[in-house]
């Protein structure tokens, strides 16, 4: 719990009457007979009339100053009067507080006196205090032969059958016969030794002179109770709404209690000292960058304070920006579509072709896709931040082989059959070691158990047979592909050109001159297959 400044009294809490450098007090002169009710008196304490001067025509009430604050949860004001002796002169204050439990009013002489004798007052209505001076030596609370400068009375608050003392208001008067400075007898060294003094504010003096007979004066005194608020501004970097240890913290943050105001400290941390009763929202500034607001997002309302509050926390959630920098090489007489997704949602490039996702949440996983595509071809690559912590460029290298096919036109016919292998027919230059099987200035690959994409029509896959090729490693992307050689169901097994070598549409062609396989008619398998240069299965290629 945060230790609240205390006042600069020193003061002490004791279960009776105090006294400082002098002879023991004596107790309350009488008990009074209380009730439930908080501050409610079935018999206020007694007030005779005394001195020699009769009854005074008015009395004179005075208000403090508050000074400080003493204790904690609730903080309670302490509230401070002018001692004034022989109606005019200033020896010394008389401060008074109260916590749960007692109320405490202290003396304290200047130089000019020392307390004698010292005798208290307490009333809780105004129709309890008498009209004419009560007599000094009947007051429920007295002290005699103090002989020193300073004196506590602490007086229990179940005098007055208080609950709960917050937002009552008494009225006290604050007696006192002064000794000279040092002495131990009336009429010492002091300039006010041989005085009566009472407690009163800067009015007071005038009062006193107006009073006729024996003059006096009481002060009003509200307990008025504060609390706590604490709390921290910080960097929720994981986006929990919980101020965690590690985090970092934000000096020089405004924050805001109703009409007043603080900023943090180098640790995060403020504080406010706020009545009880009343009702405050908490807010806080922003700190400088891109920062969303979570804990405590729209602030914090207190509702009616009757206790402190701690964590009353504002965390901020740094956004981050996710950059992406795509690098195309295109292979062929196309222009690919580019399109950057993150999370699913495609991103839009600025005037200058950049992509950028801005103001992004932390902790957060992020799946960037980049995809370039043209007719049936297309590529893509896939990159994944894992718990975003901090601004991201990724780069992305894409190479992209502009098909032979650009969607328009057929290479190939609808197949009645379900092809059973394909024969994809590449020029040498496409053949990775320089040279076939049987030297025949094809390369050739053949693909086994073949099950077309788009039923029936290798127009609807070769292109996605090709990347695949391309992927295991079978294929570079320079590679010419002539043609292919379809074989399934009864129809004939036939070679159909492909691309810019297909002037026919989607009838067949001859196979290329001197190539190490034929037809032996109908819908047989080629013959000479042991030609062909790499045999694979569709199933494990594309896998």
């Amino acid at each position: 719990m945060l230790k609240v400044f205390r006042t600069l009294f020193g003061l002490f809490v004791f279960a009776g009457l105090v006294a400082c450098g002098g002879n023991s007090g004596i107790g309350p002169a009488s008990d009074a007979s209380v009730e439930s009710t908080p501050f409610a008196l079935t018999k206020p304490p007694t007030a005779k009339g005394g001195g020699t001067g009769g009854e005074t025509a008015f009395s004179c009430d005075a208000d403090g100053v508050m000074v400080g604050y003493e204790g904690e949860c609730p903080s309670v004001g302490v509230y401070e009067y002018t001692l004034w002796a022989g109606k005019h002169n200033d020896a010394g204050r008389v401060s008074i507080w109260a916590d749960d439990v007692n109320i405490f009013v202290k003396y304290d002489t200047n130089e000019t006196a020392d307390l004698q004798e010292a005798h208290v007052y307490v009333w809780t209505d105004l129709a309890q205090i008498p009209s004419k001076r009560p007599a000094p030596g009947q007051a429920p609370y007295t002290a005699e032969q103090i002989n020193a400068d300073s004196y506590l009375f602490v007086i229990p608050a179940s005098d007055f059958g208080a609950a709960d003392p917050c937002g009552s208001t008494f009225y006290i008067s604050t007696h006192a016969a002064l000794i000279g400075e040092g002495g131990s007898t009336i009429g010492g060294d002091g300039d006010n030794g041989g005085e009566t003094a009472y407690g009163g504010g800067p009015n007071s003096p005038t009062c006193f002179d107006g009073q006729k007979g024996a003059w006096w004066g009481y002060v009003n005194f509200t307990v008025e109770c504060y609390y706590v608020v604490v709390g921290t501004a910080y960097e929720d970097s994981n986006n929990n709404g919980s101020f965690d240890a590690g985090e970092a913290v934000f000096a020089g943050i405004s924050v805001s209690a109703g009409s007043e105001t603080t900023t943090t400290a180098t640790d995060g941390s403020y504080s406010f000292l706020l009545p009880a009763g009343e009702s405050f929202t908490i807010t806080s500034a922003s700190p400088n960058g891109d920062y969303l607001a979570n804990e405590n997002a729209g602030g914090y309302s207190t509702g009616a304070l009757s206790a402190c509050l701690e964590d009353v926390d504002f965390g901020f959630v740094p956004l981050y920006d996710i950059g992406v920098d795509v690098n195309l090489s295109v292979d062929g007489d196309c222009s690919p579509d580019v399109v950057v997704s993150i999370n699913g949602n495609e991103i839009s490039p600025d005037g200058e072709g950049n992509y950028t996702l801005e103001n992004q949440l932390p902790a957060t996983d992020y799946v960037v896709v980049v995809t370039a595509s043209s007719g049936e071809v297309s590529v893509s690559e896939t990159q994944t931040i894992v718990s975003l912590n901090a601004n991201k460029s990724l780069s992305f290298n894409l190479s992209f082989t502009c098909g032979g096919d650009d969607g328009d036109d057929d290479d190939f016919p609808l197949w009645n059959q379900d092809i059973s292998h394909v024969i994809l027919v590449f020029s040498l230059d496409s053949n990775p070691n320089g040279n076939t099987q049987d030297n025949d200035g094809y390369y050739t690959i053949k693909i086994d158990e073949y099950q077309d994409v788009d039923p029936d029509d290798l127009d609807g896959d070769i292109d996605a047979y090709l990347v695949a090729l391309i992927a295991d490693g079978l294929l570079s992307p320079t590679y010419d592909l002539l043609g292919a050689s379809i074989k399934g169901g009864t129809q004939t097994t036939s070679f159909y050109s492909y691309g810019d070598y297909n002037t026919n549409g989607e009838a067949s062609d001859l196979l290329p001159e001197g190539i190490g396989f034929s037809y032996t008619g109908g819908s047989d398998n080629e013959s000479g297959q042991n030609s062909i240069d790499v045999n694979i299965v569709r199933a494990v290629l594309l896998q």
